[in-house]
């Protein structure tokens, strides 16, 4: 039988003594004293949390949580306890606890023996449907048999009588202790693949967006970003963190020649002997000068993969990346930024390079809500000698920067001449 213990501390105490009594009866029936009674730890096999009362209850179920009132905390949190048997707690849970996964540690008050659970407590969803029925509790002990009626008075000897009616029937044995109910099953939700702004979302839909998985905690759920509206969508699952880097791979083929250099032009002509007889030749003129320098081609090109829908932190956001050997880079860059709050938005794209040489920075404004802007940093550059990287940067003054598109890009050059 379950003991509830809220705001009942006398009746805590005859419990307990009661308790004390029928478990030092059950052992001396089995034949078994309380000093050689095996002593084991309390197991925890799940938890229940039920949100339909206030304050909510956390419903503990397993073996061996003792005959007297238990001890239960929750990340070292103490918890009350409100109604409890040697397989089943229930405590109040605190009414500002947020969800997570917390610590679960239940404490056998007589023994000092404790068990350990890792319980994951979510947001309150909407009631289940009710769990099946719990299976009976185990039937109690047989009680001692009655002791034998007293003899009666001697009497004449007669012929044999009959049999005798049998001994009256023992006492019954205490009720068993009634099993746990078992537990609300999961809230299922209806998966609709990539949030759209258009579409319109039922009760327990499903979504994804950047990254994280969303349920719908209304109907008729229109034009509400679920990372921004925590009352119309609850997260599901986060977006996992950002792997490691790749190996770096091999380097490209050697670019084209570029083509022959114009040929010089032709030196002066030497100047004309005077008319006379014929005399010897005139010595040759002298060599033109050396043809300019053809232009070098290209060797390699290096590119990131789009990287597609990244919100701007009001800090520095890296968009991408590329590490580069030694030599000499052009480097290009696109980001098409669209404004998703409903204020102006403004800040800086950088193109950042690590070892010799500078940054390129472009400023950016987006005047009003859903405002987009394209900049292609490029045609005035920055070279360097590498080894070295290059990363597209950029930064907002407000939330609610989403850069859709964003595309790094360097060509290696040879030969290269400032002017």
């Amino acid at each position: 039988m379950p003991h509830n213990l809220r705001n009942s501390p006398d009746l805590t105490h005859k419990v307990s003594a009661c308790l004390t009594t029928l478990c030092a009866m059950h052992m001396y029936i089995l034949g078994v004293t309380p000093a050689s009674a095996a002593t084991a730890s309390p197991a925890i096999t799940s938890v229940t949390v039920s949100y339909s009362i206030s304050p909510p209850t956390i419903t503990i179920t397993g073996k061996n949580f003792g005959t007297t009132t238990p001890g239960v905390t929750l990340d070292g949190i103490p918890l009350e306890i409100d109604l409890y048997t040697s397989t089943a707690v229930v405590a109040v849970l605190p009414s500002s606890l947020t969800p997570g996964s917390y610590q679960l540690v239940l404490t056998d008050s007589a023994t000092a023996l404790q068990g350990a659970f890792d319980a994951t407590i979510g947001a309150a969803g909407p009631e289940g449907p009710a769990g099946a029925q719990g299976p009976a509790g185990n039937p109690g002990t047989t009680g001692p048999r009655g002791a034998a009626g007293p003899a009666g008075p001697a009497g004449t000897t007669g012929a044999t009588g009959p049999q005798g009616p049998a001994g009256p029937i023992g006492l019954q044995g205490p009720q068993g202790v009634a099993g746990p109910a078992g537990p609300t099953g999961p809230q299922g939700l209806t998966w609709q693949g990539p949030w759209n702004i258009s579409a319109t979302y039922a009760l327990n839909a499903a979504v994804s967006y950047s990254g994280s998985t969303y349920i719908s905690l209304i109907a008729n759920n229109i034009a509400i970003e679920p990372d921004l509206a925590p009352a119309a969508w609850s997260l599901v699952a986060s977006a996992g963190a950002q792997g490691a880097p790749g190996i770096q791979g091999p380097a490209g083929q050697p670019g084209m020649p570029g083509p022959q250099g114009l040929a010089g032009p032709a030196g002066p002509a030497g100047p004309t002997g005077p008319q006379g007889a014929a005399g010897v030749a005139g010595p040759a003129g002298p060599t033109g000068p050396q043809g300019p320098q053809g232009p070098a081609g290209l060797n390699a090109i290096y590119s990131t993969t789009t990287q597609p829908n990244t919100e701007l932190n009001l800090g520095v956001t890296t968009l991408a990346t590329l590490s580069l050997p030694t030599g000499a880079y052009l480097i290009s860059s696109m980001v098409t930024l669209q404004n998703e709050s409903v204020a102006a938005g403004n800040g800086t794209c950088v193109i950042a390079a690590t070892g010799p040489g500078g940054s390129l920075t472009y400023y950016y404004s987006l005047p009003a809500p859903s405002a987009v802007v394209t900049l292609t940093p490029q045609g005035t550059v920055n070279f360097f000698n590498g080894p070295a990287s290059v990363s597209l940067q950029c930064s907002a003054a407000t939330s609610g920067i989403l850069a859709e598109i964003a595309q790094l890009m360097a060509v290696q050059a040879t030969n290269f001449v400032s002017q």
